[in-house]
């Protein structure tokens, strides 16, 4: 089910800007623990003009993992709005479209054309999950999706259609592989915890990272959608922020990707709070 949400417009005051941190270098990998051929890890995604990093954080095979889960959807649904608004790319969008396909209908009949990125609506359909199992108790396989959430970048379809004089117009976007995305989420949340030193507030500083490298197929477990209206935040690319859940005893991670445009908030779930004495 696609649904267009309600979208508030949410403050930025007091949000802190991770670009502008200096993390240490973790010399340890952070997802596995090991210590050979230690590159830096990108929290957000390079693709994604993620900026903030941790030095030294991520080992050659878990690297490869982490990247695999981020090329799917970088290069696939988000490819598009990547190319549209510059982001920045290793392989500086080589092979990506530069044009957006768009379903015509005039006078009762349809026709399918092409139109410059700057020129048509590039939709994202961000998916909508059920709450993450390790917080209602519900076992689940990998992810429920129980809907979708239609965000537009570019020009509003309604503007488009009256320019190109149609009755109606039809807009195309890639789906995304749910656990994908739900493990990129996941991953984004992790290293922000990681980075932040917030890891040493759970009991098992790791429980989420099976599921972020596919190991186990229960991300459904820990990944879900935040319920409520989305909220968007002028001026402010992706948010992440980390929140303890004393009633249910997690950490909580919130990531929303595209804040600025009033994107979906998800829920990562990293790991049951240890107890105070």
């Amino acid at each position: 089910m696609t649904e267009k949400p309600d979208v508030v417009l949410a403050e930025t005051t007091g949000i802190k800007d991770m670009s502008e941190i200096q993390y240490p270098a973790a010399t340890r990998c952070i997802y596995c623990g090991g210590g050979q051929n230690l590159a830096r890890e990108h929290i957000i995604p390079y693709g994604l003009n993620g900026t903030s990093v941790i030095p030294a954080a991520s080992c050659s095979k878990c690297a490869k993992k982490t990247s695999a889960i981020e090329r799917k959807v970088l290069r696939g649904p988000m490819r598009a709005v990547r190319v549209l608004h510059g982001f920045q790319s290793r392989s500086k969008h080589q092979g990506a479209a530069r044009t957006q396909a768009v379903r015509v209908v005039r006078n009762g009949v349809e026709d399918r054309i092409e139109l410059p990125l700057g020129e048509a609506p590039v939709i994202l359909f961000f998916p909508q999950f059920a709450p993450p199992s390790s917080a209602t108790g519900k076992h689940v396989s990998g992810i429920d999706l129980i809907g979708v959430a239609a965000v537009c970048f570019g020009p509003a379809p309604e503007d488009v259609g009256r320019g190109l004089k149609a009755d109606a117009i039809g807009l195309e976007s890639e789906e995304y592989e749910p656990a994908a995305f739900a493990r990129m989420i996941a991953k984004i949340g992790f290293a922000t915890a990681y980075a932040e030193g917030a890891l040493i507030r759970v009991r098992e500083p790791r429980s989420v990272v099976p599921a972020i490298m596919g190991e186990t197929n229960d991300i459904g477990r820990w990944v879900g959608t935040m319920t409520g209206p989305y909220r968007k935040y002028p001026g402010l690319l992706h948010r992440v922020a980390l929140h303890e859940d004393h009633d249910r005893g997690l950490l909580v991670a919130e990531v929303q990707l595209f804040a600025s445009s009033g994107a979906p908030s998800y829920g990562a779930v990293l790991g049951m709070l240890r107890t105070k004495h």
